[in-house]
């Protein structure tokens, strides 16, 4: 009886750390260096933002993933649309975790613009200011579902991945409990009822 007890509180332990370290992916960065770029298939304007300084960043660990890119690039692409009056725009963002490596991204992209040779003057390229705009700190400990008119549909917290590992294990713990009184009670009904018997 023991031995089962152990074997399923074991299980129960490797699955909740398991599920701790998958959740404990995310991690919040102190800053990021990001850019935009912004670019539409109607026309040949393009935009590029300078490198910005975002502080709090929330990034899955493997991989330098950022987390809420959507959300970053919606930014760009609703000042185009309001400011500057160029709905519809396809936006993109990269980012490094230091400066010289985000400027370094941002050159690489602004000459496929301006320099490449089939590309060269075929392109209106225009750059928005730090003054005209600025990325915005995206929290991914909430996060927001938006429809296209910038509508939240659903609003969904997430839990921290300590909670997420300590409420399994408790749950794990208390089924196993569960299960071995019921147990321990069977058995005492059986020897309760050997011993009339008798």
């Amino acid at each position: 009886m023991r031995h089962l007890l152990y074997r399923t509180l074991a299980i129960a332990l490797f699955i909740a750390l398991s599920m701790g370290t998958a959740s404990a992916k995310r991690i919040i960065l102190p800053k990021i260096y990001m850019f935009g770029f912004a670019a539409s298939f109607n026309d040949t304007i393009v935009h590029f933002t300078n490198v910005m300084e975002v502080d709090s960043a929330w990034v899955e660990k493997k991989g330098n993933f950022l987390l809420g890119r959507t959300l970053y690039s919606r930014q760009l692409r609703n000042y185009l649309a309001k400011e500057k009056d160029l709905p519809q725009r396809t936006c993109i963002v990269m980012y490094a975790k230091t400066k010289e490596k985000a400027e370094k991204q941002l050159i690489k992209l602004r000459k496929l613009y301006t320099e490449d040779k089939r590309n060269k003057g075929h392109f209106d390229v225009r750059y928005i200011n730090d003054g005209e705009f600025h990325f915005e700190t995206v929290d991914m400990s909430e996060v927001e579902y938006v429809d296209d008119n910038d509508k939240v549909k659903v609003k969904i917290e997430l839990p921290n991945p300590v909670d997420i590992a300590t409420g399994a294990v408790n749950k794990a713990i208390n089924k196993a409990a569960k299960k071995e009184s019921k147990k321990r009670a069977e058995a005492e009904k059986r020897r309760e009822k050997a011993g009339k018997q008798q």
